[in-house]
């Protein structure tokens, strides 16, 4: 494995770890285990529980992952879980994922092969369903490991060996929203950044909220005040014809800029499901209730109002202009993915962070949805020639990315490189603490999601366009649920 200098931080964060590996046996041949499990030592691991997996040698296997290609995968995030290169040595995120493999190829004397590809969902079901063995884990997007699951072709999680689900490295909410019958085909975790990076937040411009003397949107979300009706408010305050010629368009100033395509995240923002998991354990859809339909209603009727909000289809530039009119104080609220922030360090004036509404001060929690159409997870293929050894690296994976990946995605990138303000961080947090996932929208039961964006056009349609696929959603969820029970 080719090897590079890293910045000096990372440096020093790789000399740290490797003191700590380097008190850990490595036995000489793939028979002989390590009794020493407890592997890291109290300088890196405070208040953390430690790893107790066996230290195993594995004589230079390569353990080959598919992956997308980083120049694709830049249109939805920023970074790859797995693969770090050269050419960006010194890119923070970049090296902390080297430092990360580098430790686990040390400890267990394997190289950690990453293969980019455009394709990774059509290149991994061709090869899986040829008989291929090639790739220990893949690493497309979520719904598409869940497509590749549905054609037996994905091992379970919860069967594999050295993975213990339980432990706070891995992703409790996949686990909580994504489970059937205990069977679980793709993973979330510290291992990945993808329920990170496509969390969703609304970034707001901070010189428009001083200059139009309007509520501190912090506040309104410490004191449970931060709703539609105020996103609406403040909004309608802000929007104006800028350039005088009597048709509203992107030269114009917008209080919220967003889309009907995000329909599904304002959805679950307002505290509605798709689907639940009942007592019986079998998924339900509860889409037509008397609360939904209020919510689809108020929904369609903020995005379509002309007077608040700016909808990138709606425009020639689309996304790329509505960041610009959150840069040029044109825009006061956008809403986007977390990855987006770095798009907002270029510009002039302050910004801040928040979660997205809540639907009423009724509501009880914030609620963000990650968009698994476009994060990437981790599956194994069902005909992985060593569960054991593929379990225990990948539980090693995810136990050290806190302590190098999450530590430079958080507290060095996201918090310090970033964000604006200290008030950030506490918005992030509330953010990454209540990210869920919902089978209904991972699966697309139906085409339900497309009736949530059509809807958002017109709330009056709702339920004409949900009776109209409710019976093919309810075939489509048993024959998922009853894969789940086989």
């Amino acid at each position: 494995m080719k090897r590079f200098l890293c910045c000096g931080l990372l440096l020093t964060l790789i000399l740290v770890l490797f003191s700590c590996a380097s008190n850990s046996e490595v036995k000489t041949n793939n028979n002989d285990i390590s009794t020493d499990t407890n592997y890291s030592s109290d300088e890196t691991t405070a208040g953390r529980k430690p790893l107790t997996i066996p230290i195993i040698n594995y004589e230079g296997y390569e353990f080959t992952v598919l992956s997308f290609d980083k120049k694709d995968f830049g249109k939805w995030g920023q970074y790859l879980d797995f693969g770090w290169s050269e050419d960006f040595a010194g890119e923070l995120i970049n090296d902390a994922v080297y430092a990360r493999n580098m430790i686990v190829e040390e400890r267990y004397n394997v190289t950690i092969k990453n293969i980019e590809n455009t394709d990774p969902y059509t290149t991994a079901r061709k090869s899986l369903t040829a008989g291929d063995t090639e790739y220990d884990v893949i690493s497309p997007y979520i719904d598409r490991i869940i497509t590749l699951s549905q054609e037996n072709l994905m091992k379970d999680f919860y069967t594999m060996p050295y993975i213990d689900l339980e432990q706070e490295w891995w992703d409790q909410a996949i686990l909580r929203d994504l489970s059937l019958n205990k069977k679980i085909y793709v993973m979330m975790g510290d291992i990945t950044l993808g329920d990170e990076e496509l969390n969703y937040a609304i970034f707001y411009n901070k010189k428009l909220i001083e200059e139009y003397k309007l509520d501190n949107p912090y506040q309104l979300v410490r004191e449970n005040k931060w709703t539609l009706a105020a996103i609406s408010e403040m909004g309608r305050v802000i929007t104006h014809d800028l350039n005088g010629d009597g048709i509203m368009g992107e030269e114009d100033v917008y209080g919220v800029l967003s889309d009907y395509g995000s329909a599904p995240v304002w959805y679950f923002a307002f505290g509605e499901r798709m689907s639940i998991i009942n007592s019986s354990g079998a998924p339900e859809l509860c889409m037509n209730g008397l609360r939904t339909v209020t919510v689809m209603q108020k929904m369609s009727e903020f995005l379509c109002d002309k007077q608040i909000v700016v909808n990138a289809s709606d425009i020639p530039s689309q996304w790329v202009g509505l960041d610009k009119m959150l840069m040029e104080e044109r825009g006061l609220f956008r809403a986007a993915s977390v990855y987006d922030i770095t798009i907002y360090r270029a510009m002039i004036n302050d910004f801040g962070v928040l979660p997205f509404p809540k639907f009423d001060e009724t509501q009880e929690v914030y609620t963000n949805e990650i968009a698994t159409w476009a994060a990437c997870g981790i599956g194994v293929p069902y005909n992985n020639l060593d569960f054991e050894r593929t379990g225990l690296i990948l539980e090693a994976l995810a136990y050290e990315s806190k302590e190098t990946v999450l530590k430079a995605y958080y507290d060095i990138n996201l918090y310090t490189k970033v964000a604006r303000d200290v008030e950030s961080e506490e918005m992030f947090n509330i953010i990454f603490d209540s990210k869920c996932y919902d089978l209904c929208f991972t699966f697309d039961w139906g085409g339900l999601v497309g009736v949530l964006r059509n809807a958002a056009k017109d709330g009056s349609r709702y339920m004409s366009l949900y009776d109209a696929a409710e019976s093919r959603a309810l075939t489509e969820m048993q024959k998922a649920y009853e894969y789940f029970l086989d």
